[in-house]
């Protein structure tokens, strides 16, 4: 197909017809499996022409834009927007109900030592920060716990908060958590305050202080609640890995 730049449209091109030079344009020879509208368009009435390869390059960066949008940090977007998170009786959860300013998510295990050495402490933030509208949830990131399981460990170890058996790993998921026990707070905004774990009781595996130095968790915790930023925003954790659902 060539343009011709007097009529300002496009004939199809016969190798059989002599065609003056003076009437072909230099970009008017058009690849057969190429789109062709943009060259179409007459230089001489809308501007310069948009060239095949600017098309290609033009439509592959916004197909790329496009494929990933799902693909936007989680903390970026609500748990809801993620999937439906539902606690242990199969209740659809709201992590943030009315008045709540923030929430932590304990990521744990009914089986990791270090997890259930941490069990007291989980439970005296709960006692301290729950009535400053704090809300707080059990992760269990295990995918073959059961239902039986996990309300044992909760009885066992005195938990009073929601259970939320999160087997495939859609809290994991949206927050980036790695090891278990593990600590989110986030906002109602979705943002991700803290990340990390609760305090430096361990130093390293089988590795303990007498008693923590850094509070990492009631750090941030204090801070979100005074209007300041979190100092400490992410500590790696110590403890049992989280392993894929």
């Amino acid at each position: 197909m060539v343009y011709e730049t007097g009529s300002g449209y496009p004939t199809l091109y016969d190798p059989h017809r002599e065609v003056p030079s003076s009437v072909l344009h230099r970009s008017s020879l058009i690849h057969p499996f190429r789109p062709i509208w943009p060259a179409m368009r007459p230089a001489n009435k809308l501007g310069p022409m948009i060239s095949a390869y600017r098309y290609r390059w033009l439509m592959r960066t916004v197909t790329l834009i496009v494929l990933a949008l799902p693909l936007l940090p989680a903390a970026c977007q609500t748990p809801s927007a993620v999937a439906p998170v539902r606690d242990i009786d199969g209740h659809r959860l709201n992590l943030f109900g009315q008045g709540t300013k923030a929430a932590v998510l304990f990521f744990i295990t009914n089986d990791c030592p270090i997890t259930n050495s941490y069990m007291p402490e989980i439970n005296r933030i709960v006692a301290n920060y729950h009535a400053r509208n704090i809300a707080f949830y059990a992760v269990y990131t295990d995918p073959t716990v059961s239902i039986p399981a996990i309300r044992n460990h909760a009885r066992e170890y005195g938990l009073q908060i929601p259970l939320v058996p999160d087997t495939r790993h859609v809290l994991v998921h949206w927050v980036g958590a790695t090891a278990v026990p593990e600590a989110a707070l986030v906002e109602r905004s979705g943002k991700l305050d803290y990340l990390g774990r609760i305090d430096d009781l361990y130093v390293d595996l089988g590795k303990r202080r007498p008693a923590p130095t850094q509070r990492y968790l009631r750090q941030a915790l204090d801070a979100v609640l005074n209007g300041r930023p979190v100092a400490i925003p992410r500590v790696d954790p110590v403890g049992c890995f989280i392993y894929p659902n």
